[in-house]
């Protein structure tokens, strides 16, 4: 960690896109990842393991927008 608290190296990475990244988000308790990347999908990771948990696909253009909900139980996406 820096002076101010923040972690500088990764705890994991994450590969599986098949486009540039667009946005991140961790869920409320940052046990997941949400990913978009121009790729039109939505991914969800699991941050100790870097695993891929979810695809969310359907998507006619990129993923502009997403949130997890307050509890972290559901995302909502927009394209």
């Amino acid at each position: 960690m820096n002076e101010q608290g923040l972690l500088l190296n990764p705890e994991c990475t994450v590969a599986g896109h098949a486009g540039p990244i667009h946005l991140v988000n961790f869920s409320p308790d940052g046990k997941l990842i949400a990913s978009t990347a121009m790729d039109m999908v939505v991914k969800i990771w699991n941050t100790e393991t870097g695993q891929e948990m979810f695809t969310i696909t359907g998507h006619s253009s990129y993923v502009s927008c997403f949130a997890f909900s307050a509890d972290g139980k559901r995302v909502v996406t927009g394209s």
